[in-house]
């Protein structure tokens, strides 16, 4: 018996790889655990971290979705931030907007240094992830859970 499995969510992760190898690793796995539909790194001024193989970002992924029972595998690559639709686009900052005002699919979160001034499009939504400073995967793993539990609430 065949049974169609809907994707978990319409989320893209937008992220400049974290400095420790470990720390990526856990990121590629919780978002795809997440249902991310598609994770990309992203190189920016103050990223001092490099994205992990493709075949082991990969690997890292299938494991994760097997793990978690998903029916999607997390698409994985790279872009520039100018190809990123700035119309689309709720960056993580710390004194960005409540999640529950944004209706975007594509998160950016930013380097452990820290966005340079020209970097984020001025047409880009800004969400606070709460009181606190986060490591890049822990604001990724927080973002896309806000993001994707607005969606999944009562009459959105």
């Amino acid at each position: 018996d065949e049974s169609e499995v809907a994707r978990p969510t319409n989320i893209t992760l937008a992220v400049s790889p974290p400095r420790s190898r470990d720390r990526v690793r856990f990121l590629v796995e919780k978002a795809a655990e997440l249902g991310v539909r598609r994770l990309v790194w992203v190189r920016l001024a103050h990223t001092e971290g490099r994205p992990p193989a493709q075949s082991k970002a990969r690997a890292w992924a299938v494991a994760a979705l097997e793990q978690s029972r998903g029916g999607w595998l997390m698409e994985i690559g790279q872009v520039n931030l100018a190809d990123l639709d700035p119309d689309d686009l709720v960056v993580a900052d710390p004194a960005g907007d409540s999640p529950v005002s944004i209706d975007r699919s594509t998160l950016l979160v930013g380097p452990e240094g820290g966005f340079s001034d020209d970097e984020i499009p001025g047409s880009a939504a800004r969400m606070g992830l709460g009181p606190t400073v986060l490591r890049v995967e822990t604001a990724a793993i927080a973002g896309v859970t806000l993001l994707a539990a607005h969606r999944h609430a009562p009459g959105n």
